[in-house]
C-alpha cells in the first residue's frame, strides 16, 4: 500500500519535472501553471500518506522502519515538487516582465 503511493507520487513528480522543463525551453506559461496544479496535487498525495501511515503503524503487523522509509520518501518527494514550482513561478513571473504572481493567479 504505503510503496504504491510513493510510486504514485514519482509519477506525478515525473509529470511536474517535464512541465517545468516545457515551461523553462518553450517559456510556456501554461505548462508552468500546470505544474503548480501538480504540485499541490502532490501536497494532498503526501497528506493521504501520512494519514495511511499513521493508521499502518497501530497495526499489530506493521514494519516500522518500512513505514519510516516511505514516510522520508513521501516527504522528499514532496519537497523536490517545491522546488520545481518555484521554478515554474519564475517562469511565470519573467513571463509577466517582473510583475510578482499570487498563486490566486497561477490557479486561475
Amino acid at each position: 500500500e504505503g510503496a504504491n503511493q510513493i510510486k504514485n507520487m514519482f509519477d506525478m513528480l515525473y509529470e511536474l519535472f517535464d512541465n517545468v522543463i516545457q515551461a523553462l525551453e518553450n517559456k510556456d506559461s501554461q505548462q508552468a501553471q500546470l505544474a503548480v496544479l501538480k504540485e499541490d496535487k502532490i501536497d494532498e498525495m503526501k497528506l493521504t500518506c501520512r494519514n495511511q501511515y499513521i493508521n499502518r503503524l497501530k497495526k499489530p503487523e506493521s514494519h516500522p522502519e518500512a513505514e519510516m522509509l516511505i514516510m522520508d520518501l513521501a516527504t522528499n518527494i514532496e519537497k523536490i515538487g517545491d522546488h520545481l514550482v518555484n521554478i515554474a513561478k519564475a517562469v511565470l513571473k519573467d513571463l509577466q516582465w517582473g510583475r510578482k504572481v499570487t498563486l490566486t493567479e497561477v490557479n486561475k
